[in-house]
């Protein structure tokens, strides 16, 4: 974005780049954003030139679209703005979206599916609506000087909560419930699964 220019000069600029242009769609991306086309880019707020960039990114209609933590620094509003955007973009199935967040509510409201990896590898890879079937969570007593060992099998985290070390794996089936009573000395309690809590 070059701060000099207008709004309306900035998608000008990038038409011309580009062999397909939605017009109608910057048009809607911006307003979503609460710009007016005649506003130079150096009097606009971060999340007003996150905007922008969104609306000229989409406008040229790509196939395939990868966000590395978009929303990062924006305010609500803003926020809410770029989901929506990306919602409306990706209507009808024909284009994709990898979004890569730590904003796991925005997560939740936009993406189809979702994939937790862990030191490299894919542990879940499912829809939202089936992620709680294939995560789950257990509180236990540790000393303080222990450790949760990583043999447990399928384990995304573990993170220290009200005194207790909560544990977290993707797909528990038998060996793992037996490795986190080996862990726990038996005293194992089952966790609500909720999805901001599993990274």
């Amino acid at each position: 974005l070059y701060g000099w220019m207008t709004v309306r000069e900035s998608e000008r600029f990038h038409r011309e780049t580009f062999p397909v242009w939605d017009a109608s769609f910057f048009s809607v991306t911006v307003s979503r954003f609460g710009l007016d086309p005649s506003q130079k880019i150096r009097s606009l707020s971060r999340g007003q030139r996150a905007g922008v960039s969104i609306a000229l990114t989409l406008a040229a209609e790509p196939q395939l679209l990868i966000l590395d933590d978009p929303a990062l620094g924006l305010d609500p509003v803003s926020r809410r703005a770029l989901n929506e955007t990306i919602i409306d973009f990706c209507d009808g199935g024909r284009r994709t979206v990898l979004l890569s967040s730590h904003l796991l509510d925005d997560i939740e409201r936009v993406a189809d599916r979702v994939a937790i990896m862990v030191h490299g590898r894919v542990l879940v890879d499912t829809t939202i609506d089936d992620f709680r079937n294939r995560v789950a969570s257990w509180a236990i007593d540790l000393p303080a000087a222990s450790r949760v060992s990583e043999s447990i099998p399928g384990l995304i985290q573990t993170r220290k909560f009200g005194g207790r070390t909560v544990v977290t794996v993707a797909d528990p089936d038998e060996e793992t419930l037996a490795a986190i009573e080996r862990v726990s000395g038996g005293k194992a309690e089952s966790v609500e699964q909720r999805f901001e809590d599993s990274v």
